[in-house]
């Protein structure tokens, strides 16, 4: 896989992405708000033409604007994302680290005055008073802004009855939505105003009126609280357990003490907040939040039992369904534990190419065999399977150039963080081990036994966690049924058709080891995701019962 046969791949991928991001930013009607991104697509469009015409870089065009996509747009935006999530985990390392960076790639005002931001919000959620001028100017003079981040600092003080208040009004309440108000207005009304009528008036317009409820970490906490404030004690406990992913520190015990104070036991809901201060101690906004709920729920009116209507509990009944639904999306979205086994094999197949490396040329189809490649004539009638065997699984540790290794190395990110998530860590070694022996053996036996050739890389088995991950959103339903689900299954199609092409017309590439993995893949994810579901299915099944 040389440079030169990467680079017209790599350009039409760059040319594609542009052409999505223009539609995406034309769709949003919003011409001058997105000023900044157009000019990031002239760039990269120049940055690629200006390779084009340059007799020296035309050969390696479509790797400098590909370079020069992921500098302006995927990396900023990556950043971002990265930042906002380790702003709602209350990590201001990270959070600062990584909007600074994306300040630095993408230099628009807002992305420049996102860092001092971040910090002053987390300065709040620690407790720590911020001077009214330093409010002022992250307001930058605008009345709402100002209005919103003063109901921020109310929130953070315990001050329920200010947030409840303000929020009042219905000519007002829109407007605080869209900036994000909705969750602190629901808090308000679920411990000053706990009837079933106002809960479920809220909760229905939160969902309806505040657009950062798209976000999956806000879904999350509108749900998980939701339950906790209807006083559905076993659903909110549910979700601090099956929504751990999306929770930040010191949010599960906040979660279940609310839930055991609006059910009628205020008691047990102080010393749930005690047991979470003692397992957060070294987190200051965790504790801050947790000492502050403990405040709060001694001088708001307790709950003496839980409430009855239909309408709240034909609620309860969706909000513990997007619970599951949240859940089971939860991997896709990047909001599982810390895969380990995805980082450690990545890890290892860089130490491997680094062995491979020292000890003579990757480029060496003749080096590549004798360091466990599989030579396709080994597995022929012209071979000896007993002594070659273990070069089914060898082959898929080394590659052939630094090039071909980093390409899989993204890809094996990508899916397997999904599958060691969803499948679980040794059914999916299982995938990738099996797909590696399918892999292997279909490219010996459809190959010519009088032109043997040395196949590497991880590619088969990395297609196979991709097919992995392709039968679950299309055999489970609630995967499928989510807006997220549905768009990674185009992606995933569009992703292998577009691989399926290059395979054709890249050389040196084996289309034959990456559709087997995908089918080895496919089909063994699609057998584990259907007996999942039975299993869960069978346990809710009992816990009805019961």
């Amino acid at each position: 896989m040389t440079p030169s046969a990467l680079s017209v791949p790599l350009l039409v991928v760059t040319l594609v992405s542009v052409f999505v991001y223009a539609v995406r930013f034309v769709r949003a009607r919003a011409f001058l708000a997105a000023i900044d991104w157009w000019i990031a697509l002239a760039l990269v469009l120049a940055v690629g033409g200006g390779a084009a015409l340059n007799p020296a870089t035309r050969p390696l065009t479509g790797f400098i604007a590909f370079a020069a996509l992921a500098a302006l747009l995927l990396l900023p935006q990556w950043l971002e994302a990265k930042s906002q999530r380790a702003a709602r985990l209350a990590n201001k390392t990270l959070a600062v680290t990584f909007a600074t960076l994306a300040a630095i790639l993408h230099p628009s005002p807002r992305n420049r005055a996102q860092p001092r931001a971040l910090r002053t919000l987390l300065a709040l959620r620690e407790g720590r008073e911020i001077p009214a001028h330093e409010i002022d100017s992250l307001a930058h003079g605008q009345p709402a802004v100002l209005q919103a981040l003063s109901l921020i600092v109310e929130h953070n003080r315990g001050n329920v009855r200010a947030v409840y208040d303000a929020m009042a009004p219905g000519d007002e309440r829109p407007l605080l939505y869209a900036m994000g108000m909705g969750l602190l207005h629901l808090r308000s009304v679920a411990l000053l105003e706990p009837t079933p009528e106002a809960l479920v008036r809220t909760i229905t317009e939160v969902t309806a009126l505040d657009p950062t409820i798209n976000d999956p970490d806000r879904k999350a906490l509108l749900v998980a609280f939701s339950l906790a404030y209807v006083g559905d004690r076993e659903g909110a406990f549910d979700a601090s357990r099956s929504l751990a992913a999306y929770l930040a520190p010191g949010e599960p015990h906040a979660l279940r003490a609310l839930a055991l104070f609006c059910s009628g036991e205020p008691e047990l809901a102080q010393r749930e907040i005690r047991e979470g201060i003692t397992a957060n101690a070294r987190r200051p906004a965790a504790v801050h939040s947790l000492e502050t709920l403990a405040r709060v729920l001694r001088e708001v009116p307790p709950r003496t039992s839980s409430m009855h209507s239909a309408s709240l509990a034909d609620l309860v009944e969706r909000l513990r369904g997007e619970a599951r639904t949240l859940a089971v999306i939860a991997p896709l979205e990047g909001r599982s534990r810390t895969p380990w086994l995805t980082l450690s094999w990545c890890l290892a197949l860089v130490l491997v190419h680094g062995w491979l490396s020292l000890r003579g040329s990757p480029y060496d189809p003749e080096h590549l065999a004798r360091s466990g490649g599989l030579l396709t004539s080994d597995f022929t009638v012209f071979g000896d399977l007993r002594s070659s065997w273990p070069k089914l699984f060898t082959h898929g540790l080394l590659h052939a150039g630094a090039l071909h290794l980093v390409f899989n190395l993204l890809a094996l990110n990508s899916f397997g963080q999904f599958c060691e998530a969803f499948y679980g860590r040794i059914r999916s070694v299982a995938i990738y081990l099996l797909a590696a022996v399918t892999s292997g053996l279909a490219v010996a036996h459809l190959s010519d036994p009088l032109r043997p050739t040395v196949l590497v890389g991880a590619s088969g088995s990395i297609f196979a966690l991709g097919g992995a991950v392709l039968a679950a959103v299309v055999v489970d339903p609630e995967l499928r049924a989510t807006p997220r689900g549905r768009r990674e299954l185009v992606v995933l199609v569009l992703l292998f058709t577009v691989q399926t092409v290059m395979d054709q017309l890249v050389a040196g590439v084996s289309g034959t080891a990456h559709m087997t993995g995908l089918a080895t893949g496919a089909l063994v994810g699609a057998l584990l995701t259907v007996a999942a579901r039975r299993t869960r299915e069978r346990g809710s099944a009992l816990a009805k019962r019961a």
